[in-house]
């Protein structure tokens, strides 16, 4: 009975080693047991192989099978590894393998671990290596970054671009010397240029408590009402013209060009006095050339 149970648990014990074996072949990450202080290969698991070219390590040391890896570090890792018994957690690091003969050397991205493997008396006497190639999310992450980087440089670029023509509109809407402003449904400019103050003399905070009418010369103000209405129903205004009050009492010819848009109507207003009165003036001289010629 004794005889047996042994049997039975040596092979139990068996079926363990042969499943963890089993386990650690079919694993999709890659692992290796490295044996004693020079970090000799005992045993790798088909991931690594793939990992590392498929070369032939068993037997051979770290520094021997995989030179690129200790002129990478690796090896001093290992090393403070098997000195200290503290595990390494290593995330998104780089190396450079050479994976073929004929190859060039390809950068791969790992997350791995060297765990320490201890004996009873707690001395350190392999190191356990287990971990993912990332290489593939790691390249997708710098993709995404990437495009992220354009994305806000081109945001950068059309936010620098909507400042620059604000600054051109602001400035134009400062230097223009044409009468600029937002017209509301109830005949007042919500909003006016300085040329209000240059051209009629009223500042803005004038222009914009006063409605259109009350600025009208009194013979301009049914022709205005008219074509006001229209402007409230979506026709524009093109080459209005009528005479507005100055703030001295005269009055100045302006040709307006009125565009409704979204319940207001933008408009920009150009003086035309001195062409007006140069046609009155031609017109009265026309006439008393012909009461001369009737004479």
């Amino acid at each position: 009975m004794k005889r047996e149970l042994q049997t039975r648990q040596l092979l139990d014990g068996e079926e363990q080693i042969r499943r963890l074996r089993e386990m650690f072949v079919q694993s999709p990450n890659f692992s290796a047991l490295l044996q004693g202080p020079e970090h000799q290969f005992v045993l790798t698991n088909p991931a690594y192989q793939q990992l590392i070219g498929h070369r032939s390590v068993i037997g051979l040391t770290v520094r021997e099978a995989v030179p690129e890896a200790e002129r990478q570090g690796f090896t001093d890792l290992l090393d403070s590894v098997f000195a200290t018994g503290e595990a390494f957690v290593g995330k998104d690091v780089q190396i450079v393998l050479q994976r073929s003969a004929e190859g060039p050397p390809e950068t791969r991205y790992l997350d791995f671990v060297y765990q320490p493997i201890k004996d009873a008396a707690g001395n350190v006497t392999a190191i356990f290596v287990e971990g993912a190639d990332i290489t593939e999310r790691h390249n997708s992450e710098e993709a995404l970054r990437a495009s992220e980087a354009r994305l806000r440089q081109l945001n950068g670029d059309l936010e620098r671009q909507v400042i620059e023509r604000a600054q051109a509109r602001s400035l134009t809407w400062k230097l223009s010397p044409d009468l600029l402003g937002a017209l509301n449904s109830k005949g007042y400019f919500e909003t006016a240029n300085p040329a209000w103050e240059s051209v009629l003399g009223w500042t803005e905070a004038e222009v914009v408590s006063m409605s259109i009418f009350d600025l009208l010369h009194p013979d301009d103000l049914e022709h205005t009402r008219a074509g006001f209405e229209l402007t409230q129903v979506g026709q524009p205004a093109l080459r209005f013209v009528n005479r507005y009050r100055c703030k001295d009492g005269g009055y100045r010819w302006i040709s307006w060009i009125g565009i409704p848009e979204e319940g207001y109507v933008y408009c920009t207003g150009r003086d035309i006095t001195a062409e007006r009165e140069a046609q009155i003036e031609l017109a009265a001289d026309q006439e008393a050339l012909r009461h001369s010629q009737q004479m």
